[in-house]
């Protein structure tokens, strides 16, 4: 039977294997070709050109992220759409672009 052991040197082994060159290599890797997708998603959209896609290194994970740094909530508002208010009132809904849903599998196109 194999002996499993859940701490190595004072490490949990989850955290020593994340730890890993190969692991850590690989994150980087996936998260840039994730980027990269949703980049020419969000290019194909672009309508003031604001917004970027960002890697961005954590002490272990990687995070791409749909940056637009006004502070208007844009970046929510690109992923999943956002209810306005027209010149004349009427209520309208912007379509979503879900690029980092579509970079990740999570949205259809």
């Amino acid at each position: 039977m194999a002996l499993v052991y859940k701490v190595v040197n004072g490490q949990k082994i989850e955290r020593l294997i994340a730890r890993l060159d190969v692991v850590q290599s690989e994150l980087t890797r996936v998260a840039n070709e994730r980027a990269a997708i949703a980049r020419s998603v969000l290019a194909a959209h672009v309508d003031q050109g604001h917004s970027e896609i960002l890697v961005e290194k954590g002490t272990i994970d990687r995070y791409v992220i749909l940056s637009d740094d006004r502070g208007y909530g844009a970046a929510r508002s690109i992923e999943f759409g956002a209810d306005y208010i027209d010149k004349h009132g009427n209520i309208r809904h912007s379509k979503p672009v879900r690029a980092l849903g579509k970079a990740f599998g999570w949205a259809e196109g």
